[in-house]
């Protein structure tokens, strides 16, 4: 009977609890010029948080290569985060998604093509209930949405 119980829970417990991931997705490029009018590009995505927690902080930087394989140079440092356009960051609930639109690549986004994630620190991965052997690094996955971007 016990067994019984047991399997009939496990299996329906929504696979979302189970999972532990943050995806972020790439929903478009935007063009514009900054205040000495050079060409600039940024992008919008959405994060969503299927992990253990609340998202307070994720930053992961980003490397931006053209269509003949030369990098990006970058404003400042380029970063995907859920900044929230202040000296804050935005909350993400568990189960739920936000938009954000970062950074700045010198350049026009039509010649931009592939973009490459850097390593996450530990202290740009702030995440409620996270435990400590999780790693940032395995548990979120970039991804091109309808961008047309390569991620490397």
């Amino acid at each position: 009977m016990l067994r019984s119980i047991i399997l009939i829970f496990l299996f329906t417990i929504p696979m979302a609890v189970l999972s532990n991931e943050i995806s972020i997705e790439m929903i478009g490029k935007v063009d514009k010029k900054s205040i000495f009018e050079d060409d600039l590009c940024d992008l919008e995505y959405k994060i969503t948080n299927n992990s253990t927690g609340t998202i307070y902080k994720i930053s992961l930087g980003i490397d931006g290569w053209d269509d003949r394989g030369s990098k990006f140079d970058e404003l400042l440092s380029f970063s995907v985060d859920n900044n929230d356009g202040r000296f804050g960051y935005k909350k993400v609930g568990k189960g739920e998604s936000a938009s954000f639109t970062g950074g700045s690549f010198k350049g026009t986004c039509k010649y931009l093509e592939t973009l490459k994630v850097e390593n996450i620190k530990p202290q740009n991965c702030v995440i409620r209930m996270l435990p400590e052997n999780i790693d940032c690094n395995d548990i979120i996955t970039l991804l091109p949405g309808s961008t047309e971007l390569k991620i490397d």
